[in-house]
C-alpha cells in the first residue's frame, strides 16, 4: 500500500477520533452544568384539579393534558420492568443518557445524513414529554440530554419511573398510566397481569400503529418481545413467561372521564379564567392548583346528549349554551358546540353574536319593576316604529307570524314574540 493512501486512512481515523472526543467533552460539559442549573419539577407540578359543585375531581390536567397522578407504589411490578426491558435496558445503571447507545445513533445519524435513529433512555423521554416538543433536530436532542442529566441528578430512578408512567401517550388521547389501564382493561394499574403490562408497554412506541383497535396482530407481536425480553432480563421467570404467553388480554376501550363535549368546554372556560386572573405561572402551578367550581355533571352529560339528538353530521349549524342557578350567578354547565373534537372553539362564551332574544327576560324584568305586571297587553302585528337617533325599524317575528291582536306579558314570553318586546323597551324609555 503506498504511503498517500496510508496517510489518508490515518487521517480519516484521526477526525473520527477528534469528533469522538468532541463528543465525549460535550456530554462531559453538559453533566457538569446539570449539577449547576436547572432543577427540573416532578410529582404533582404543573397540575390542575378541578372540582365540582360536590367537591369532586371532574377534571385532572398534568401539562395541560387530561391525566390523573399516580404513585409508583400504585403499580403493578411487572409494567416498569416492562418498560425498562423493552425502552432502556441500562435505565438502572445510566445517568441520565446511555453513551453506548447515544454514541451508536450518532454515527448512523452522520452516515446516513438523516436524524431517524432515536437512542433515547426513559428519562430522556420523560423530559421530551414535560419540557420539549417532538421535532427531530439536534437541538431538541441536545436540550432533551442536558434536562434528562438534570433530572437524574435531583431524583431517584423510582420518582423518575413514576413521572415517566404518568407522562406517557397511549393513543386514543390517552394520557398517564391510571388512565390508560382503566381505559384498555378497566382496572386499576395495581392489578395489571404480567401480559397486560407487555401490553401497555408496547403501545408507547407507536400507539396508534400498535393501537389493538387498528392493528392487534403487531400489537400482540411486540407485547411477545417485551415478554421475551423481560425473561432475557431476569425480570420474570420461564413459568411466568409461558403464562403470559397463553393470556388474551380483554379489551374494554372505557371512555375517560373527560368524554362530555360540555365538561370539556367547561373545563376550557376555567383555564382561560386563570390565565385572565394570572395564576398559571410557576407560582402557582409549580405547587398545583385546586379549583372550586360550580359545574354539575349531570347536568352537563344530560345537557350534551340532548344536543347530540339535534346534530347532524352533514351540517355546519351549531349551537351553544350556558347554564346558571338562578340567583347566585353560578355557572353549572357550558356547552361551546355540538363536538368538541370537531371544533373546540367555545361559542358559548368567545363567540361575538348578538344576543338576540336573551335580553327578553331582563326587559321585562325591568317592565315589572316599573309598573308593568304579568297580564300588561300591547298589540302583536307588523309594525314600524320611528327610533330617535336610529330611524325607521321594522321589526319582525319569526316566520314573520303574529298574533294580530292584544297579547300579555305571559304570551309574549311563551311565543318569543318581538313586537311586544320592542314596545315593551319603549315604554320603558323615559323611565330607565
Amino acid at each position: 500500500m503506498k504511503k498517500g493512501a496510508l496517510n489518508k486512512i490515518f487521517h480519516q481515523i484521526y477526525k473520527i477520533n477528534l469528533i469522538f472526543a468532541f463528543f465525549l467533552c460535550f456530554i462531559l460539559l453538559l453533566y457538569l452544568l446539570s449539577f449547576l442549573t436547572l432543577h427540573p419539577k416532578l410529582g404533582k407540578t404543573n397540575s390542575i384539579i378541578i372540582l365540582d359543585n360536590n367537591g369532586h375531581e371532574s377534571i385532572v390536567l398534568l401539562n395541560n393534558k387530561e391525566g390523573r397522578y399516580i404513585e409508583l407504589e400504585k403499580v403493578s411490578p411487572y409494567l416498569p420492568l416492562a418498560l425498562i426491558s423493552i425502552e432502556d435496558e441500562r435505565f438502572l445503571s445510566h445517568k441520565g443518557i446511555d453513551l453506548s447507545r447515544l454514541i451508536q445513533s450518532f454515527f448512523i445519524n452522520l452516515f446516513s445524513g438523516d436524524f431517524k435513529q432515536g437512542g433515547s433512555t426513559l428519562t430522556q423521554q420523560l423530559s421530551k414529554n414535560l419540557y420539549f416538543s417532538s421535532d427531530k433536530t439536534i437541538l431538541r436532542k441536545i436540550k432533551e440530554a442536558f434536562m434528562a442529566m438534570s433530572i437524574e441528578t435531583h431524583y431517584d430512578k423510582n420518582k423518575i419511573m413514576e413521572d415517566y408512567l404518568n407522562s406517557l401517550y397511549f393513543g386514543d388521547g390517552i394520557i398517564g398510566i391510571y388512565n390508560a389501564s382503566n381505559y384498555y382493561f378497566n382496572k386499576d394499574p395495581q392489578i395489571l397481569t404480567l401480559k397486560e403490562s407487555a401490553t401497555l408497554a408496547a403501545l408507547i412506541n407507536a400507539p396508534n400503529y400498535y393501537s389493538p383497535k387498528n392493528n392487534l396482530e403487531a400489537l400482540t407481536k411486540r407485547s411477545e418481545l417485551v415478554l421475551k425480553k423481560m425473561l432475557n432480563m431476569n425480570f420474570i421467570n420461564e413459568q411466568e413467561y409461558q403464562d403470559a404467553l397463553n393470556e388474551e388480554p380483554t379489551y374494554y376501550f372505557l371512555k375517560n372521564s373527560i368524554d362530555n363535549d360540555a365538561i370539556k368546554y367547561y373545563k376550557d372556560a376555567v383555564i382561560d379564567e386563570l390565565r385572565r386572573l394570572g395564576l398559571l405561572n410557576e407560582n402557582y402551578l409549580g405547587k398545583g392548583l385546586i379549583v372550586e367550581t360550580t359545574l354539575n355533571n349531570k347536568i352537563s352529560k344530560d345537557l350534551s346528549y340532548l344536543l347530540s339528538l339535534f346534530k347532524k353530521e352533514d351540517s355546519n349549524i351549531e349551537a351553544s349554551v350556558v347554564i346558571l342557578k338562578p340567583f347566585s350567578n353560578e355557572v353549572i354547565s357550558v356547552l361551546g358546540g355540538f363536538s368538541y373534537e370537531r371544533s373546540p372553539f367555545n361559542r358559548a362564551i368567545n363567540a361575538k353574536r348578538q344576543i338576540g332574544s336573551t335580553i327578553k327576560p331582563l326587559i321585562y324584568y325591568l317592565g315589572l319593576l316599573n309598573g308593568m305586571n304579568p297580564l300588561s297587553e300591547f298589540t302583536s302585528a307588523k309594525e314600524t316604529f320611528y327610533i330617535k337617533n336610529i330611524g325607521m325599524y321594522e321589526p319582525k317575528n319569526f316566520n314573520d307570524v303574529y298574533a294580530n291582536k292584544k297579547i300579555n306579558m305571559i304570551e309574549a314570553v311563551a311565543t318569543s314574540d318581538n313586537i311586544y318586546a320592542v314596545k315593551t323597551t319603549l315604554f320603558l324609555g323615559s323611565k330607565t
